[in-house]
């Protein structure tokens, strides 16, 4: 967690040409004359460019200590020595997440560690349980989990009054609305994180005319995920040389409104025995539930629709490791 960082930005990196000045405040500062200005030459905060400012700092900052910054995914960066990826890092605003080889990627994260101040930095070397994003990372037996268990319990759920559930189909009234859209955006939370038990529902009742019967239904799954806190993913080694792509997908006919139909895919990477009779170890990568957004005509049509979308889906993850491994960018491109 960078300190300050909106602060750190460079004023020379801004598209505007002209010098940007301050006016003291009323008492003055010490040091100078009433009527001098002040010339803005770093980030601040209350500039609308303040947050661009940064991450065009910060990236420069990685390019010139030799990253590579990925071409599919802007926020991520490698680190090679001798064509071997030894350390990759990933940005999101002030925060900052990477995992790479003890020792070579130490030497690199020190270089970092000197140019920004840091307010808060974690090594699950040392630490237990890393904190990233609101998101808890643990590491047992060479198996790393993701949850998602302070943020689970720090959310409450508002049991609809009987007399409203009388009439499930009746539209909500606005505080109604509003305690809707504040579980789906947990929900939707939960479930772009690390909860894809949790997709299809959270889809399902948040599209359409909400009635009482969505708020019901998004208070149960809230439910649900409250009595299971502690799930999340977990991630397991996997030898990438080898490494394969696994891909699902899954469509129901017209279940929802205006005989729309519901897709929905998970993406896997797994070892290259699996396939065998032995099996391989597997970690999810990607998943999603989501409304065909044309009505399909046939159980067939919407399973097609379905696995199109998967298919993309895991070509993008292939191609994201494949530029990961193979080291043959420049570090300006």
């Amino acid at each position: 967690d960078i300190t300050g960082a909106f602060l750190q930005g460079d004023q020379s990196l801004a598209s505007r040409k002209e010098p940007l000045y301050l006016r003291q405040p009323r008492e003055g500062l010490p040091g100078l004359f009433r009527d001098q200005l002040l010339l803005v030459v770093r980030g601040i905060f209350g500039l609308a460019n303040s947050p661009r400012l940064f991450w065009r700092h910060l990236r420069d900052t990685l390019l010139q200590l030799g990253f590579v910054q990925s071409t599919l995914d802007k926020a991520l960066f490698f680190f090679y020595q001798d064509n071997k990826l030894i350390l990759a890092v990933g940005a999101h605003v002030d925060d900052l997440i990477g995992t790479g080889k003890p020792g070579e990627a130490d030497k690199v994260l020190k270089k970092l560690c000197d140019i920004f101040d840091f307010g808060a930095w974690a090594d699950d070397r040392e630490d237990k349980i890393l904190e990233y994003g609101g998101k808890q990372i643990t590491r047992e037996n060479g198996v790393i989990k993701l949850t998602q268990t302070k943020f689970i319990q720090a959310t409450s759920v508002t049991p609809v009054p009987k007399w409203r559930t009388a009439t499930p189909g009746a539209s909500l009234m606005p505080s109604e609305l509003t305690e809707l859209r504040s579980v789906g955006g947990c929900l939707h939370w939960l479930v772009g994180q690390t909860r894809p038990d949790l997709a299809a529902g959270t889809s399902l009742y948040m599209s359409g005319q909400p009635t009482i019967n969505n708020l019901v239904n998004l208070n149960r799954l809230l439910k649900e995920a409250k009595g299971s806190e502690d799930w999340g993913l977990t991630f397991r080694k996997i030898d990438l040389e080898d490494a394969k792509i696994l891909v699902y997908s899954d469509s129901s006919w017209a279940n929802a409104d205006q005989l729309k139909s519901q897709a929905g895919f998970m993406v896997f990477i797994a070892g290259g025995n699996i396939d065998s009779y032995e099996g391989d170890a597997v970690t999810l990568l990607d998943w999603r539930s989501h409304r065909i957004k044309r009505q399909c005509r046939s159980t067939l049509a919407a399973e097609t629709m379905a696995m199109d979308s998967v298919v993309d889906a895991g070509i993008f993850c292939r191609e994201l490791f494949a530029e990961a491994l193979i080291q043959d960018r420049k570090s300006t491109r």
